[in-house]
């Protein structure tokens, strides 16, 4: 059984989309003013705004970004380099890596980086 699309559900749809790579396009001209490739960005944000309880593993990272793990792997490399990120090792099982912010990048950059569109540190929690 399937049903038809309507005019106002591609509309919306349309709309939807426009939105989705508008916020794309000027979160990678904060990125880039910022000092930061896109990516690096996404990175970034992604550690950030992780559910409560969720790890900053490589895997759940390379999950959330739809990257393979020696490509994430590698932008922590690079972030890690210039202090924005740091590893360290599991508890329990010391092959687990788990990634988090350092203090630079948790307080003096993210008023910068939040300042997408209308999205700021404010609304979005991340202050």
């Amino acid at each position: 059984m399937t049903t038809e699309v309507t005019t106002d559900e591609y509309r919306a749809l349309a709309e939807l989309r426009y939105r989705i790579r508008r916020f794309l396009r000027e979160g990678d001209a904060v990125a880039q003013a910022a000092g930061l490739e896109p990516q690096q960005y996404l990175l970034l944000l992604t550690i950030r705004g992780l559910p409560a309880r969720e790890e900053a593993t490589i895997r759940t990272l390379a999950e959330r970004l739809a990257l393979k793990h020696h490509s994430v792997v590698e932008l922590i490399d690079r972030l890690e380099t210039h202090g924005y990120v740091r590893r360290t090792r599991g508890r329990e099982d010391r092959r687990r890596v788990l990634v988090s912010h350092c203090y630079f990048a948790d307080n003096a950059c993210w008023s910068k980086w939040c300042g997408i569109g209308s999205v700021n540190c404010a609304r979005t929690g991340m202050n």
